[in-house]
């Protein structure tokens, strides 16, 4: 099994933070946010390589990163090339671009590198493999005019998708998706069908939307914290609930 983190996103929400360093990069204290992503990726046994794709703009960031990661698990970084928002691949596009250039040919764990989460995901990996399915986490959320915002799960008794809702006025469910997935060696080579078809290749949930009426798919519960840190709304809000201190000025200057 392989781990893509995907990181090739402008930020456009991030302004101005998004001129200076990519989200993935954000600091957490002495981390950052892709940092702990990675540090859970390394829990799962059986993970033999995590691939980071970004986008030309931020690669040498990436590089700079790399050279004072510690983890076990080999990192590759992949350059999708674009350099500006308007010449941007979009998440499943930079999935399809990993698949292609790696040869992948095997299960596959996709995270969103703005993403922070504290559940283990060598657990969701092993449910998903029970299953024999392709798997996506779920979060109940408790706040109706955030659940307004997000993609809403309807599951069976099997707790298999079987219907989704895009930032839906009136949810009928409590559950949303988060950008964390698991995808067998088979659906992998559904990407480029999926291309082929001419869908959308921006957010990662579009092929999730996709692939459930083509085939079964499952959905992991996450228990405890998990963010999408695509604002700076967002990151502060999640710095203080962890108790760092952030500096906002730091970071659009480049200093960090």
């Amino acid at each position: 099994m392989r781990a893509l983190i995907l990181a090739a996103g402008y930020a456009t929400r991030l302004y101005p933070l998004n001129q200076r360093l990519p989200k993935a990069l954000l600091p957490l204290g002495r981390e950052t946010v892709m940092g702990h992503i990675i540090s859970l990726v390394n829990e799962v046994p059986d993970c033999e390589e995590i691939i980071v794709v970004s986008n030309h703009k931020f690669i040498d960031h990436f590089r700079r990163w790399k050279e004072g990661y510690e983890g076990y698990i080999p990192v590759t970084l992949l350059d999708d090339g674009t350099d500006d928002v308007t010449e941007s691949l979009g998440a499943i596009g930079d999935i399809h671009y990993t698949i292609n250039k790696m040869q992948l040919d095997e299960e596959l764990l996709i995270i969103a590198g703005d993403s922070y989460f504290d559940f283990s995901l060598s657990l969701f990996v092993e449910t998903c493999r029970e299953s024999g399915q392709d798997g996506v986490c779920v979060k109940k959320i408790d706040d109706p005019a955030l659940l307004s915002h997000l993609g809403i799960v309807l599951l069976d008794e099997n707790r298999n998708i079987v219907n989704i809702e895009e930032k839906p006025a009136k949810p009928k469910s409590d559950l949303a998706m988060y950008a964390i997935y698991y995808y067998t060696r088979e659906t992998i080579r559904l990407f480029a069908q999926y291309r082929k078809e001419k869908n959308n290749m921006d957010a990662p949930g579009n092929f999730v939307v996709w692939l459930y009426t083509r085939k079964p798919m499952t959905t992991f519960t996450i228990e405890g914290q998990c963010h999408d840190v695509g604002t700076v709304e967002a990151y502060t809000k999640l710095c203080e609930s962890l108790g760092i201190t952030y500096d906002l000025s730091g970071i659009e200057s480049g200093d960090v």
